[in-house]
C-alpha cells in the first residue's frame, strides 16, 4: 500500500510564479497568433469545458470506498491550514482525488450525528502544529473517520470531488446507463482528468516548458495542432453526451424506400422519420429484415398482446422486390409501427447509430425497465436478418 504523502512545502510563490507564466503565454499568443485560430481555440475549449460539466453531471457516481491518502500546508485566507488529499474509489466510474479541509469532515460529522448516526469523532480544531508527525496523526483519525462510514452500508451521504461531481453512497440502486464498455472507459477518462490533481512543481515545469516552445517554434502550428486536439475531444464528448440522453420516441413513420445491394444481392430499405422529446425528427434507413426482426423480438417479450398488432410480409431472401412489394410492404410496416406506438403497454426501441438510441417506453422515464431493440446501426452495416 502507498504510503500516505505529506507535503510541507508553501506554495504561494510558486502559484504566483505560475500565473504570471500563463500571462506570458496568453500575451505571446495573442501577439504572434491569427486571431481567428486563436478564438477557434478558445470557443473549442469553452465547448469542451461545457460539455464536459454536462457529461459530469449527468452521472449517478456510487462510492464504494474512500480514504485520506495525503496532506499538504496551504495559505488559505491569509493564514496557513492543512488540506487533506482523499481517494474516492467508485462503484462503476473509476478512481477520483479531491482536497478537503478539516472544516468538510467536522460538517459531514455533524450532519450525520444530527441524523442519529453513530460515528467516529472529528477534532474540533484544526491542526495547529505543521510538523509531519503531526499531520500524519490527524491524517490517521481522518481516515479512520471515513473508513468507518463507508463501512456503515446505512448511512447515505457524499462527497464533492469536482463543481460538477458528487460521490454518493446511496441505498437506492444506482440508474442503469446506456453506455457501450469504450464509452463508459471514455466517461471515467474525462472524469479522472477533470479531477485530476496537478502538483504546483509540476505545472511550474510545464508552463516554463510551453512558453519555451511557444517564443521558439511557430505560434499558429502549435494553435493549430491544439485546435485539432480539441476538435477530437469536443466531437468524442458530443458522442458521449448523445449516448448517455435518454431519447423518447413520439412517433415513427416510413416515409420513403429504396432498394439497394449489398454483398452482391438486393436488398430493400425504408428511410423512417422518428419525432422524439429533446432531438426533434431524426430520419435514418433500416434494411425490412431488420424491421421485421423487431417484431420478432416484440412477439418474444410480449407474446399475445403483440401479436394483435397488424401483421408483416414474412422475410425472404428469394422475394422479388418489385415496386409493388415496396409499396406494399411501406404500407404495412407504418400500420405495424402505427399500432405499435399506440399501445401503451408495448416498450422497445431503434437505434440510430452506434453512439444514439430512441426509445418508446410504457412510462415516461422508467429507467430499468427492459426494452426490444432493433440493432440498426446505419442500413448498410446491419447484418442481422
Amino acid at each position: 500500500m502507498t504510503r500516505p504523502t505529506v507535503s510541507l512545502t508553501d506554495s504561494p510563490v510558486l502559484e504566483a510564479k505560475n500565473a504570471t507564466l500563463r500571462t506570458s503565454i496568453e500575451a505571446h499568443v495573442a501577439w504572434h497568433g491569427d486571431p481567428a485560430m486563436l478564438a477557434d481555440r478558445d470557443r473549442l475549449t469553452h465547448d469542451r469545458d461545457r460539455l464536459r460539466s454536462t457529461l459530469a453531471r449527468a452521472q449517478d457516481i456510487r462510492l464504494a470506498t474512500a480514504s485520506v491518502v495525503g496532506c499538504r500546508k496551504r495559505v488559505c485566507d491569509g493564514a496557513h491550514c492543512a488540506e487533506f488529499r482523499i481517494q474516492v474509489d467508485t462503484v462503476a466510474h473509476g478512481t477520483l482525488y479531491t482536497w478537503h479541509t478539516e472544516a468538510k469532515f467536522r460538517a459531514l460529522a455533524l450532519v450525520l450525528t444530527a441524523s442519529g448516526a453513530v460515528v467516529p469523532d472529528v477534532p474540533s480544531t484544526e491542526v495547529r502544529r505543521f510538523t509531519e508527525t503531526a499531520l500524519r496523526e490527524r491524517m490517521q483519525l481522518l481516515d479512520n473517520f471515513l473508513s468507518s462510514i463507508c463501512d456503515n452500508k446505512a448511512l447515505e451521504w457524499g462527497v464533492r470531488v469536482h463543481d460538477d461531481i458528487c460521490v454518493f453512497q446511496l441505498k437506492a440502486r444506482a440508474k442503469a446507463t446506456r453506455y457501450s464498455s469504450s464509452q463508459a472507459a471514455q466517461v471515467r477518462a474525462v472524469l479522472a482528468a477533470m479531477t485530476e490533481d496537478c502538483d504546483v512543481h509540476d505545472e511550474f515545469k510545464h508552463l516554463r516548458a510551453r512558453l519555451a516552445e511557444y517564443t521558439s517554434g511557430d505560434v499558429n502550428k502549435i494553435l493549430a495542432a491544439e485546435t485539432s486536439a480539441l476538435q477530437d475531444d469536443v466531437r468524442t464528448l458530443q458522442r458521449l453526451v448523445a449516448a448517455g440522453d435518454r431519447i423518447y420516441m413520439l412517433s415513427a413513420r416510413v416515409v420513403e424506400s429504396r432498394k439497394v445491394t449489398r454483398h452482391g444481392r438486393h436488398v430493400d430499405e425504408y428511410q423512417l422519420a422518428v419525432e422524439t422529446n429533446s432531438r426533434g425528427t431524426l430520419t435514418l434507413w433500416h434494411r425490412y429484415c431488420t424491421l421485421y426482426h423487431l417484431r420478432t423480438l416484440m412477439l418474444t417479450k410480449y407474446g399475445d398482446r403483440a401479436s394483435g398488432l397488424p401483421s408483416l410480409p414474412k422475410h425472404s431472401v428469394f422475394t422479388v422486390l418489385s415496386e409493388a412489394c415496396m409499396i406494399d410492404r411501406v404500407a404495412k410496416l407504418n400500420a405495424y409501427l402505427e399500432a405499435a406506438m399506440a399501445d401503451e403497454k408495448l416498450q422497445w426501441g431503434l437505434r440510430v447509430d452506434d453512439d444514439t438510441r430512441v426509445f418508446k417506453y410504457q412510462k415516461p422515464r422508467r429507467a430499468h425497465s427492459r426494452v426490444s431493440v432493433a440493432s440498426t446501426a446505419g442500413s448498410s452495416d446491419d447484418d442481422e436478418a
